[in-house]
Formats: C-alpha cells, structure tokens, sequence
C-alpha cells in the first residue's frame, strides 16, 4: 500500500511550500483550496476519517496533505494513520471534553454551595 508520508510537513518547515503552491496555482486558487480542505475537516464527524487515497485526486495529495499538518496544528483531535493515507477526527477527545465540561460544572456547584 502506498505511504503519503512524504508529503508531510517536515520539523524545520519554514512555509517555503505555501510559496511554491502559490506560483503554482495562484493565490486565489490556493486560498480557495485551503479553505475548502479546512471546512472538510470541520465536517469530519468525531470517529470518522477520510481516505485520502481514494477521496483525493493523486495530484492533490501532497497538497493536501501539508494543509492537513498545519490544520492539526490547532486542532489537536485531528491525527493521520502512521502511513497519512488517512486523516482521522477522535471520538475520544470530544468524549474526554463532555466528560471535562461536567466535570467542570459540578465542580462550580461544589464551590458555590460551600459559599453558601
């Protein structure tokens, strides 16, 4: 099976893709892709993935792929498989985050009836 993990950001990226895709595709089309694959993964449903090799145009891949990185960056229940031919959402994270907010709550409660 094909790995796309050489697509992926490396450790030291400094952006210098963003620039390539950029002369490549133009600006607008770049921006508009990258939007495109931001909102798809907002849309991923807690426990779902896609798979890249069959959801995503082979010349995409490497694109896709590096805006993936960068959007996991900030959304940490957004991981790939070890190979990154597939780009998960965690159902577990969004359990443990209820699980926090009651949590939470009842520890507000707590606090406010030894106030009282």
């Amino acid at each position: 099976m094909e790995s796309l993990i050489k697509y992926r950001l490396p450790d030291d990226d400094e952006g210098l893709w963003i620039y390539d895709a950029v002369q490549t595709m133009g600006l607008s089309a770049f921006m508009e892709y990258e939007e495109k694959v931001e909102k798809a993964l907002d849309k991923l449903c807690p426990g779902k993935y896609y798979d890249i090799l069959n959801d995503i145009p082979a010349a995409k891949h490497d694109l896709f792929v590096k805006l993936c990185c960068r959007y996991i960056h900030t959304h940490p229940e957004v991981y790939f498989s070890d190979d990154y031919t597939k780009i998960y959402k965690s159902k577990i994270y969004y359990e443990f985050r209820k699980l926090d907010a009651r949590t939470r709550s009842l520890s507000q409660k707590e606090h406010r009836k030894a106030l009282s």
